[in-house]
């Protein structure tokens, strides 16, 4: 789209509050939008702002913070390698990402055991019952 996306615009096809695109645009989560005053009479996103909120809603679903946002999104969609920064972070968030595949895919097979209508057991879950044994292995103030 030559004439770019307004942020009422990009606000109403996401779903996103144009408060939180402001916010994600100063924490530099979203690319400053442009602004010609010839041409237009609002700042102006461009086609990658539907791209970067995707990437933002998916890294708010894993539990990424603001700032580590920030540091992902920096690494993604470009032609050069991922910053030490990047890598730092990625090294620290992978192994809780697997973790939440992990989880993830037990109520997800729980779910679809329900659904065929099968008795759903403790079985099933053997990262409940592991955490389950935490608790009540761990010490009580």
């Amino acid at each position: 789209m030559t004439k770019g996306w307004t942020i009422g615009e990009v606000a109403r096809r996401t779903g996103m509050a144009t408060s939180a695109l402001r916010f994600y645009e100063t924490a530099g989560l979203l690319p400053p939008a442009q602004q010609d005053a010839r041409r237009w009479s609002h700042r102006r996103y461009d086609d990658t702002v539907f791209l970067r909120v995707a990437l933002i809603r998916f890294a708010q679903a894993v539990g990424f913070s603001i700032h580590d946002t920030a540091t992902f999104v920096q690494g993604i969609g470009t032609t050069q390698e991922p910053s030490e920064r990047w890598r730092d972070l990625a090294r620290v968030k992978l192994p809780e990402v697997e973790t939440m595949i992990c989880y993830a895919t037990e109520v997800k097979q729980a779910l679809e055991t329900g659904l065929a209508r099968k008795a759903v057991t403790w079985e099933l879950c053997t990262s409940l019952q592991e955490a389950a044994k935490r608790y009540q292995q761990a010490e009580s103030d």
